[in-house]
C-alpha cells in the first residue's frame, strides 16, 4: 500500500472509530480497519473529505439508525455512493477498471 492509501486508511478508520464512540458503540481497531478499507475498495477515488461528509451524514442519522453490525455501516456507505455517482452524473453502478 502507497503512502497515500496507507494516510488515507488511517484518517478513515479514525473517522469510523468517532462514529462508533459517538454512537457509544465498542469496535475493536481490526473491524474499523476492515471497513475502512471496504470503503476504499468499493470507492477507489474517495477522498478523505468525502469520507468525513458521510460520517457527518451517518452521526446525523440522514442514513437511518446506525447499528454495531459493519454490513448496516457498508450499506450506509453504499447509499453514498449512488449519490455521489448521481451528483457526478454517473450510474450509481459505476467503478472504474483497476489498472493492471
Amino acid at each position: 500500500m502507497d503512502h497515500r492509501n496507507l494516510n488515507l486508511l488511517k484518517q478513515i478508520s479514525n473517522e469510523i472509530a468517532n462514529i462508533y464512540d459517538f454512537h457509544d458503540y465498542d469496535m475493536s481497531k481490526e473491524k474499523i480497519i476492515e471497513l475502512a478499507k471496504l470503503m476504499i475498495r468499493s470507492c477507489p477515488k474517495l477522498t478523505i473529505e468525502q469520507a468525513k461528509e458521510f460520517c457527518m451524514n451517518v452521526n446525523s442519522g440522514i442514513y437511518g439508525t446506525l447499528y454495531k453490525a459493519p454490513s448496516c455501516f457498508m450499506a450506509m456507505f453504499q447509499r453514498y455512493i449512488v449519490e455521489l455517482n448521481e451528483s457526478n452524473n454517473q450510474p450509481p453502478y459505476y467503478k472504474p477498471l483497476p489498472k493492471l
